[in-house]
């Protein structure tokens, strides 16, 4: 019991990389929204998925890549990401696939 309110008062999920990278989580983009020269995209997963502030999600449509996104605020179910613009590599919409970073030379 007290590992668990220990575990609940500092918002630690027993189930996250201890390293704290980002859990392998895919999902997809809901909204596109530009402001003031930045892109944000809003995704279909967030913090009870373990996604936090930090985390980069890569973008992709079928096989093409389109960019990377580093989440801004998460909530339960859904997390805001700006996208990073030096790898925009095409229009990102709405149902693109999002996943953790992963190693690009991998792929």
């Amino acid at each position: 019991t007290k590992f668990k309110e220990v575990l609940d008062n500092n918002d630690i999920n027993p189930d996250d990389p201890a390293d704290g990278s980002a859990p392998k989580v895919d999902g997809f983009v809901i909204r596109v929204a530009e402001s003031q020269d930045q892109l944000f995209v809003e995704i279909s997963v967030g913090a009870d998925d373990g996604l936090r502030q930090g985390h980069e999600m890569e973008i992709f449509r079928g096989g093409t890549y389109l960019g990377r996104a580093k989440i801004v605020r998460t909530t339960s179910d859904r997390a805001v990401g700006k996208v990073d613009r030096r790898t925009q590599k095409g229009e990102i919409r709405a149902r693109d696939k999002v996943e953790t970073r992963r190693a690009l030379d991998k792929i």
